[in-house]
């Protein structure tokens, strides 16, 4: 055996990590149950912005794996994302379907795509009140679902 096995744990490091868990759980339960204050960084990013253009959108399950984008007012189809692409936005609706299920809402309901007055890009799930700020995942990704903003839909196939 070495010196430093005969050597007890430092007190009062045991004590500061005690009291930093201790303090993080109070805050995080401060804020769950309404005690805290509570702004999201989108909330805080956009909070000058208004909605310049929203489109609602339905996300179905096509042939062959793809998926369909519907406009919700419309029914037509405003995109087709075939099997094995558009892997950003499949992972959005996954995860936004998930929410759906654990809230027991109905997974046909629309979502609304809104582009705001200061460039921001977000996805809006009405059913579970979420917000996805499109933009935090970089240009490319934000691309991903601006192009369901245009104006004419695709033509049915």
């Amino acid at each position: 055996m070495s010196a430093i096995d005969d050597r007890p744990f430092p007190r009062g490091a045991l004590i500061a990590a005690g009291v930093m868990i201790a303090a993080s759980l109070a805050m995080v339960a401060g804020v769950r149950l309404g005690v805290l204050p509570y702004q999201d960084t989108f909330a805080r990013a956009h909070a000058e912005a208004a909605v310049a253009v929203e489109r609602d959108l339905i996300f179905e399950d096509g042939a062959a794996g793809a998926i369909v984008v519907r406009d919700a007012a419309t029914r037509a189809v405003v995109a087709t994302l075939p099997a094995g692409e558009d892997g950003f936005v499949r992972g959005v609706m996954r995860g936004l379907a998930y929410h759906r299920t654990l809230n027991a809402t109905p997974h046909d309901a629309p979502f609304a795509l809104r582009r705001l007055t200061d460039g921001g890009l977000v996805l809006v799930d009405p059913q579970t009140e979420r917000h996805i700020d499109l933009g935090a995942f970089g240009v490319t990704n934000k691309a991903a679902f601006a192009r369901f903003l245009a104006k004419e839909p695709v033509a049915r196939s």
